[in-house]
């Protein structure tokens, strides 16, 4: 036995010394201590992540700052890259962030300020949209929005409780009903992942309490950007006392005015502002400007539209086309197909009789979405440079032209009154036309047979045009 042992641990020793020949002094050292090093990150990894899941609903009751990934103003794309990860499960897999924005409050509202979202917000069609809505009966007027998710019959609150509160049912009379309040801050860290955009759009009754509750349970590092539809100087200094602490911005959503704080600085001006230009002639004695509109899509404006392209070809013509918005937007293809044939303009006509910075903003979201599509033609980008108003202020059309850098053209003598006289004398001579010197022809496109007044005139008196950059 005593025989056995020693050999043994002869050949223990001489193991141990081949391999300090072959590594060198110290070697099995340096791989112990590497080996310990290991495991000591990779247990400290997965005890991090099990106390941070036992602990989680605790940290919510507390104050605690949280690293903040990205500053509050950048768009998603300029972000250098992920870096907090919520939960262990996705800390090396890919996350691709999502572009959100939340809204809530009066669901008419909600409607609205969704559709000047998308109007009017840069790449809002990349967004996921969330709407808190108080009854069911409101529902149908908002999944006709593309990435739409409806949180329903919800209170927005700083606590999950039971409210009782009357609730406006659509087409019913108004009901007082239970309802589950949800505490908007938990909901935030429990639905989106901290690398998500997200813009919140609020309006409630609990904003102060709301907000104090975002600040207290880190809540604000999940937001980029904070919109309050709030006016009242209380509210604001909450809001600015939670904020400051965190270094975030506050914007402001203006529901009665239709825009929000920081409109200009995302849809920048085309250019230095300039003195008003709002034309209402154009051309002298035997020469005219003569342009067509559409105010609607209908088949037959389509129709007219496609003769036009037809007979320009290759031919850049002395006319311009004003579009409405709806016209553009839902016949891309068709407007692009025209770019490089005709001048084309965007046609406006005032929907509303509320006050002249309503309507001015109505004007400008529209301008600001049609330039946006026009911007996308993969043939030719497209500035908006000349519009046509109808029923609007001058008030309105001055700031329009002064801040977005466009001409505006009204007061055009319609000729298609004519259309019967021209269908059945298959001629016409515009000189016996009456109008005021200069006064600029306009033909309405979605008049039956207006096609052939347009090409007439194009054909026959298509020398004796001039330029709308003439006027």
């Amino acid at each position: 036995m005593e025989e056995n042992t020693s050999s043994s641990i002869k050949r223990s020793v001489s193991f141990s010394r081949r391999m300090s020949m072959i590594g060198g002094p110290n070697m099995s050292g340096k791989w112990n201590r590497i080996i310990f090093i290991v495991i000591v990150i990779s247990l400290g990894f997965i005890c991090g992540n099990f106390v941070y899941k036992l602990v989680l609903g605790k940290l919510r009751g507390v104050n605690i700052k949280h690293f903040k990934r990205h500053n509050i103003h950048d768009p998603p794309e300029s972000r250098p890259g992920l870096s907090i990860k919520k939960d262990l499960s996705i800390q090396f897999s890919d996350y691709l962030p999502r572009n959100i924005f939340i809204t809530t409050g009066n669901w008419y509202r909600q409607r609205e300020s969704i559709k000047l979202f998308l109007q009017t917000y840069p790449d809002a069609a990349m967004y996921h949209l969330y709407s808190f809505l108080e009854d069911d009966s409101h529902k149908p007027f908002f999944v006709a929005f593309d990435k739409i998710n409806i949180v329903q019959s919800k209170i927005l609150s700083d606590a999950n409780e039971t409210i009782s509160k009357h609730i406006s049912r659509f087409g019913s009379e108004s009901i007082r009903k239970n309802l589950s309040s949800i505490d908007f801050g938990a909901w935030l860290i429990d639905t989106f992942h901290q690398d998500d955009y997200v813009i919140v759009r609020m309006e409630s009754e609990n904003e102060t309490a709301i907000a104090r509750r975002l600040g207290k349970i880190g809540a604000l590092d999940w937001i980029d950007k904070y919109y309050t539809t709030s006016s009242e100087n209380d509210t604001l200094s909450v809001y600015h006392e939670v904020f400051r602490k965190m270094n975030i911005p506050l914007f402001i959503w203006n529901d009665d005015e239709n825009t929000y704080s920081d409109f200009d600085e995302l849809n920048g001006h085309k250019g230095p502002p300039r003195p008003t230009n709002i034309i209402l002639d154009c051309g002298y004695y035997e020469n005219f400007l003569f342009v067509m509109y559409v105010p609607l899509v209908s088949k037959q404006a389509i129709y007219a539209v496609e003769v036009l392209k037809a007979f320009s070809g290759p031919r850049f013509l002395q006319t311009s086309l004003f579009l409405s918005r709806n016209f553009i937007v839902n016949q891309r293809d068709l407007t692009e197909s025209l770019v490089h044939s005709i001048n084309i303009g965007l046609y406006m006509v005032n929907k509303t009789n509320v006050g002249s910075t309503y309507a001015y903003h109505q004007m400008r979201n529209e301008l600001v979405e049609v330039s946006k599509v026009l911007q996308q033609f993969e043939t030719n980008p497209v500035e908006i440079q000349y519009v046509n108003t109808i029923g609007f202020e001058k008030e309105s059309e001055s700031k329009l032209c002064n801040e977005r850098v466009v001409d505006i053209f009204k007061e055009f003598l319609n000729i298609d009154y004519l259309l019967p006289q021209f269908i059945q004398d298959n001629s016409i001579k515009v000189e016996n036309i009456t109008r005021k010197h200069g006064q600029i022809f306009a033909l309405d496109l979605t008049a039956e047979n207006s096609e052939m007044m347009m090409i007439y005139i194009l054909k026959k008196y298509g020398g004796r045009m001039v330029g709308i950059n003439t006027c």
